[in-house]
């Protein structure tokens, strides 16, 4: 804590407030507007606004970008790492999801109007959802969530907490309670990596990787990923070897980032 007590960096509460309120007007304004003016898979990039209030806060305040938002570098071996635990992560939020739907379905009809947004029925609307979903996501939502939010609220609380706090706050804003377990779950993974390394990349590297497979998956016939999943779950091979490979992947990790 002594080494944090002179950071002009990090934000009070009410400040945090401030920006997180107006962030959620911006975006959801910004959401109903898109839509309107143009149609729901175009609104999804109103999801890269989620950092500019926060951008246009910390550049009037003339704070360091790269301290506040976490943008410290990381090495090739955490780099290797990130990609390794995204891939044992996803298989097993993956089948999280799968398993909670079959208790706690959404409706058909909401579910049918996500797919819809989501699929790519052209290249054009292809490049604009991978964008929106894979690129701006995993920069702008880390940046914020892990980046200014979370790093602060460490300075407050214990990092157990201020983990537990902004993966519950990136959980319900996405507005979704037939999936705020698994996102809730990605967000403890996503906080715990972006804190021991104490950069926000290795959180990007999970949060993009997460979306892109997820939109792979949604987007490719059943039958070409009989492999990896059948009958409304992972290939039972695929999570226990995730299983497995959890826990030592995250020691590795985390010896990785001793004196970071």
């Amino acid at each position: 804590m002594d080494d944090w007590e002179n950071d002009s960096t990090i934000l009070s509460p009410q400040q945090i407030l401030f920006i997180f309120l107006i962030t959620v007007i911006l975006v959801v304004f910004a959401g109903v507007v898109f839509t309107v003016l143009f149609n729901p898979t175009v609104a999804l990039l109103s999801e890269s606004l989620i950092i500019v209030p926060a951008i246009i806060f910390v550049a009037k305040q003339k704070l360091s970008f790269k301290t506040v938002f976490r943008f410290n570098p990381v090495n090739a071996s955490i780099i290797i790492h990130s990609i390794l635990l995204s891939l044992v992560i996803f298989v097993l939020g993956d089948e999280l999801d799968r398993l909670l739907s079959t208790i706690f379905p959404m409706p058909k009809n909401m579910l049918e109007g996500l797919k819809d947004v989501l699929l790519f029925h052209s290249l054009t609307q292809a490049i604009i959802i991978f964008v929106a979903a894979v690129i701006f996501a995993g920069f702008a939502e880390e940046m914020f969530f892990r980046g200014l939010l979370q790093r602060a609220l460490e300075h407050y609380r214990d990092p157990a907490l201020a983990i537990v706090f902004t993966s519950a706050l990136f959980a319900s804003i996405h507005l979704n309670p037939w999936s705020a377990l698994q996102i809730l779950f990605l967000g403890l993974a996503l906080g715990y990596m972006a804190w021991k390394s104490n950069s926000v990349f290795p959180a990007i590297i999970l949060h993009a990787t997460n979306n892109f497979f997820s939109l792979v998956l949604l987007n490719t016939p059943e039958k070409k990923i009989a492999w990896y999943a059948q009958a409304s779950h992972v290939n039972i091979i695929w999570v226990l070897l995730a299983l497995l490979l959890l826990i030592p992947l995250f020691q590795s990790f985390n010896r990785t980032c001793v004196g970071r």
